[in-house]
């Protein structure tokens, strides 16, 4: 169970870091 919680944690914390660099990637080119 704790695994488990720890593993969509990570999941999550990824996910969100992803997105967040992919919106920086967009809006750089965005601006171009």
């Amino acid at each position: 169970m704790e695994k488990r919680v720890i593993d969509s944690a990570l999941y999550i914390i990824e996910y969100k870091s992803t997105v967040r660099a992919t919106a920086k990637f967009l809006g750089v080119s965005k601006s171009t």
